[in-house]
């Protein structure tokens, strides 16, 4: 089993993290669960804030750089929709800001897991 931990860029939620991330790792320490963290990915990132800025580059300066995925999931208003529908973003609006981000980091996963399967040695089909 595996974690994507989502992460807005705000001081609050970027301060609960180091208590996440001891959680993830205690359950290695266990038989019955053991969570791999994929990565983090911050989400609903305002880019016109400054201070979810200098947020989100702190983290990116402390997160080892495997750790932190390089997409960034942007505001969308469309997200508010979506979840009001009970639908997916990107069903609801494929084109949106949000969906696109969202498909990026779907293939940014997908490269991530294949790069380490073959680094394992192991056979990739697509």
């Amino acid at each position: 089993d595996s974690a994507i931990v989502t992460l807005r860029a705000v001081s609050m939620h970027v301060g609960a993290l180091p208590g996440l991330l001891r959680l993830l790792l205690s359950s290695r320490s266990r038989d019955d669960v053991a969570v791999v963290l994929e990565g983090i990915v911050v989400t609903r990132y305002r880019a016109w804030s400054a201070m979810e800025h200098d947020v989100y580059e702190a983290l990116r300066m402390t997160v080892p750089g495997p750790a932190l995925f390089r997409t960034v999931i942007p505001e969308d208003d469309a997200f508010e929709e979506a979840v009001g529908q009970g639908v997916p973003l990107t069903v609801l609006d494929r084109d949106s800001r949000g969906a696109s981000a969202y498909l990026d980091l779907a293939g940014e996963l997908q490269a991530r897991r294949m790069h380490h399967a073959l680094a394992a040695g192991q056979e990739v089909t697509r």
